[in-house]
């Protein structure tokens, strides 16, 4: 496992107190790999290479921004985080207002599907500014049980399943309303999805809805938070990463299947999205589920 931090060590940096669950737990349908309570008082850059899993983080004081996948939020109190830990992130407090948190990693296939869902919808950070959902009590309840080595198997399933239900329902519930969305945003998705698989373009697209490419383009962003070639992108990658864990297909097959013009421009697309190869992916999946 490949773990780079880069954190400026001049002082102290942060205060951690980790526990992992017992091997027994990687049997159950979601796998707790790292659950633990930190002080983040600069600059904290955190990049994988291995050990896929979903970070769940809650603010409970402080005051900064986070960094995720090209976007900065805004983190205060409260302040609920939902990514995906192979994807570079950084957290910046502000001077004298430290993050303290607390942060679950866990693994399974529903999960997975779940932060992707609720990074479309949200994005990866959801500000409430009390605990409603209670984020908090839960990790915390699931730490203190392994440092006191008191492990609740049964219960760490249950209370999981529950917290991701609570948010679910509060993200759908508070979710931007698109009732005044254009028909034609639809139309490009379903032409999107219908055509990725060749070269396309924000041109050959708005032709097919009928408008400019620049009205096309501003209004997609604009209900969807993505620009077209991003969507794309997206799709794209969603689709390679399917073919990666069903397939024996080749990185160079696959690109093709994809509308890219060769291997390297997968490889670039994986490692500009989620920061690995293709290769690395379907290795470390493969793993994960075997």
């Amino acid at each position: 496992m490949k773990i780079i931090l880069n954190l400026d060590t001049n002082k102290e940096v942060s205060k951690v107190v980790v526990k992992s669950p017992p091997r027994d737990l990687c049997g159950l349908t979601y796998i707790v790999q790292t659950i633990g309570y930190e002080q983040i008082l600069q600059k904290y850059y955190l990049e994988r290479s291995e050990w896929d899993s979903i970070m769940i983080t809650y603010v409970l004081n402080g005051s900064g921004n986070f960094y995720y996948e090209g976007n900065f939020y805004n983190l205060e109190k409260g302040s609920l985080i939902i990514i995906n830990c192979m994807n570079k992130h950084i957290m910046y407090p502000k001077k004298d207002q430290p993050f303290e948190i607390v942060f679950l990693h866990v693994n399974s296939p529903d999960i997975i599907s779940f932060c992707s869902y609720i990074n479309t919808i949200n994005g990866p950070v959801i500000n409430i500014e009390v605990d409603k959902l209670n984020v908090y009590s839960t990790i915390n309840e699931i730490l203190l049980s392994n440092l006191n080595k008191t492990y609740y198997q049964g219960k760490y399933q249950n209370e999981i399943y529950q917290m991701l239900i609570r948010i679910k329902t509060y993200v759908e519930e508070n979710k931007p309303n698109y009732s005044n969305e254009p028909s034609y945003i639809q139309q490009t998705i379903k032409y999107i999805v219908q055509n990725y698989n060749r070269k396309i373009s924000l041109e050959e697209i708005a032709s097919n809805v009928s408008i400019t490419p620049n009205h096309l383009e501003t209004s997609f962003t604009k209900y969807t938070k993505f620009t077209i070639g991003e969507y794309i992108s997206n799709v794209r990658l969603q689709m390679a990463q399917r073919e990666l864990l069903i397939s024996n297909k080749s990185i160079s097959e696959i690109a093709s299947l994809v509308g890219l013009s060769s291997s390297q421009a997968l490889i670039r697309l994986f490692k500009r999205k989620i920061g690995i190869t293709p290769l690395h992916y379907r290795i470390n999946k493969n793993n994960d589920y075997r």
